[in-house]
């Protein structure tokens, strides 16, 4: 009795029963679909993520291969000589001439584009040292370096944290260094894409750590 009341209610149903089985089958390919939607996404992005992590690794190495131990001790020794404590005034560093006086020059001078960039003629870094010419063509030469990576952050190709960690503290000093050009046309035209990068990225910038260089501290 009781098959024969379901069997009726089948044959009465048939049509809405096949709706129902339809929308079901709709509803399981949905989520099928949506499921496959999820995992090509999270690939993706997996992917892109990888991508920016080797590009930044090898800008790194691009960037250190590009400068030399004197680029890099060139770098330290304005940063060093740009303190308080040195005698420097804000915006300066200072170089000591024969008579071991330390002479005030702006961080402005190092970005001059002219020629091979600033040198002091007779001059010298540390009281005690023998007086030379002193070319600081190298921070040029950093900075045009750091432009290129700059160009790569700000169209999202690398990782920051990885690159900042790295170079952060050459980033920051140069940043600051150009940022004390008093013309802001000159400026702007100073290794442009660094400048935007740093500008744009400056409130994460300074929350991440970066590495301390040797004899720095």
């Amino acid at each position: 009795m009781y098959s024969n009341l379901f069997f009726d209610f089948i044959y009465q149903n048939i049509v809405e029963i096949r709706a129902w089985i339809r929308d079901l089958f709709v509803i399981i390919g949905g989520i099928i679909a949506l499921l496959n939607w999820q995992i090509a996404l999270q690939s993706y992005l997996s992917q892109q993520a990888q991508r920016k992590i080797d590009n930044s690794k090898k800008l790194i190495e691009q960037f250190q291969n590009s400068i030399d131990k004197d680029d890099l001790n060139q770098w330290k020794q304005v940063f060093l000589n740009s303190y308080e404590s040195m005698g420097a005034e804000p915006g300066h560093f200072v170089v000591f001439n024969s008579n071991e006086k330390a002479i005030q020059i702006p961080h402005a001078n190092l970005f001059i584009s002219e020629g091979k960039g600033f040198y002091f003629s007779d001059g010298k870094m540390n009281r005690g040292d023998n007086v030379s010419n002193i070319n600081f063509s190298s921070i040029r030469h950093i900075t045009e370096q750091l432009n290129i990576i700059s160009y790569e952050v700000l169209y999202g190709h690398t990782e920051l944290i990885i690159l900042y960690y790295e170079l952060g503290q050459i980033i920051k000093s140069i940043y600051y260094w150009i940022d004390s050009i008093e013309d802001e046309d000159l400026k702007k035209n100073t290794y442009p894409y660094f400048l935007q990068m740093y500008r744009k990225k400056k409130r994460r910038l300074e929350k991440l750590p970066y590495k301390i260089y040797q004899g720095l501290c």
